[in-house]
């Protein structure tokens, strides 16, 4: 069992990337939710994210000849105007909405395929409070990286594969959110259904 508060000193990843090293499955797929405790918390770490970014980038770049470089680019340029995209969007694709800053990055490798989004909305100091927002028990485990943590309920839902709805009264994307977990294998307990 883990005692409450688990203080959050550095950003986490929560939910079902870190349901996914729990489970020993491959975690870079998909979406990849990170959690911070504060604004200031999620500024630095945007900024420092960033910054590697940013570099990844460059090193491709530097290691693509002038003649590559420009094809790449005449390849993108030369897509039907609807579809027209950056050079830079080849590596990653940034989006922001009301919930967070999300990088779609299928060219940067190791990265490829993932969606790593900054969660920005719902802050808190322990990792209690990132688990209070959730709807399932199944998406309640975390990492720093270091640890991964389960609330009991998360591991017996990762055991069993049932999805429990953890407030019945919470039915915002409910249909959607139910059939995305019965995808990744999970059955539905009777109050889900209900």
């Amino acid at each position: 069992p883990i005692c409450f508060p688990v203080t959050i000193h550095c950003p986490r990843i929560a939910g079902g990337a870190a349901r996914k090293l729990w489970e020993h499955k491959t975690w870079i797929t998909g979406d990849v939710d990170v959690f911070f405790k504060d604004w200031e918390q999620f500024r630095q770490w945007q900024a420092e994210f960033c910054k590697a970014l940013t570099v990844q980038v460059e090193d491709h770049y530097s290691k693509v000849s002038g003649a590559e470089k420009l094809n790449e680019i005449v390849e993108i340029w030369c897509e039907k105007p609807l579809n027209r995209k950056k050079p830079q969007d080849k590596f990653y694709v940034k989006h922001e909405s009301e919930n967070a800053i999300t990088y779609n990055m299928p060219g940067v490798p190791p990265l490829a395929g993932v969606s790593l989004q900054m969660i920005k909305c719902r802050w808190a100091s322990n990792l209690q409070g990132v688990w209070d927002t959730f709807d399932f028990f199944n998406c309640e485990f975390a990492t720093d990286g270091h640890t991964i943590l389960a609330s009991n309920e998360a591991e017996q839902s990762s055991l069993t594969k049932t999805l429990v709805l953890k407030d019945p009264s919470n039915t915002r994307n409910l249909a959607l959110r139910t059939l995305k977990y019965h995808l990744y294998g999970f059955e539905s307990s009777k109050e889900t259904l209900l």
